[in-house]
């Protein structure tokens, strides 16, 4: 019953699962306090298949430069955070000129924006210091001249100068440039994704990517990265040629006779 009613309701196999592990830890603690109480038998509930995945939708390296070019300042250098540097929205729209050395090149990422509100990054992993490429340098040093000072030195703030959400800038400023550049509609994580994707296509090893991105699991560079391992595509021409080598060859000891 318990599963049939969380499946009417549309939740996922996954969501589902742990509603079920909750259940049993539910149980299994009854059962402790000597409550006459089954255990779950896993066997004989029928389970929702598991949901075909969608593929993640991210931006090429053409896209998101053509959207940062569009972009009016300071917004270029938001979305530049992002698609350069693969920072989450939360992170790009909290960062502050005290995070920057753009002597040394290098930005700290150690806090985030929720809701307008300043907090801690997601994880351990998540805080850390990123490599400023020099068009970016070029780009926060001129912003720099033309800031307006908020109490928080954050480069990106609203007109009473607070944080600003990630959500008003998706909505009322990449969203209406990506729709007249003719951009297919994504979020901000297409930045990031693009950018795990063009790491491992240029050569970057799954641990610099996993830096980059402040990852504390290599496994979710699979989500990330949308590229097929070279070794593996080198592999699969091969064996086709062999394919076509023998159609070939087959074709002309049996040449298609026509009455």
């Amino acid at each position: 019953m318990l599963v049939n009613d969380l499946r009417r309701r549309g939740l996922s196999r996954k969501t589902i699962l742990n509603a079920l592990s909750a259940l049993a830890s539910m149980l299994g603690a009854a059962r402790d306090w000597n409550y006459l109480a089954p255990k779950l038998d896993w066997q004989k509930l029928r389970l929702p298949v598991e949901e075909l995945q969608k593929s993640q939708r991210f931006f090429t390296p053409y896209e998101s430069q053509r959207i940062i070019d569009a972009s009016p300042e300071p917004w270029n250098i938001c979305f530049a955070f992002m698609a350069y540097l693969g920072l989450r929205a939360s992170e790009a729209v909290a960062v502050a000129w005290e995070n920057l050395d753009l002597a040394a090149g290098v930005l700290r990422v150690n806090q985030s924006n929720w809701c307008g509100k300043l907090l801690t990054v997601k994880s351990i992993s998540s805080n850390r210091d990123l490599p400023l490429p020099p068009v970016m340098v070029d780009m926060l040093n001129g912003y720099r001249l033309r800031w307006r000072p908020n109490a928080f030195g954050l480069l990106f703030a609203n007109a009473k100068g607070q944080p600003i959400t990630s959500c008003y800038v998706r909505r009322d400023i990449m969203h209406p440039i990506r729709e007249r550049l003719g951009i297919p509609r994504s979020g901000f994580h297409a930045f990031r994704h693009g950018l795990g994707t063009a790491l491992m296509q240029g050569g970057a090893s799954a641990r610099v990517v996993q830096q980059q991105l402040g990852h504390s699991d290599l496994r979710m560079l699979t989500r990330y990265a949308h590229v097929v391992p070279q070794d593996q595509r080198t592999a699969v021409d091969r064996t086709v040629e062999m394919f076509l080598r023998r159609s070939a060859a087959k074709a002309e000891v049996n040449p298609l006779r026509i009455n």
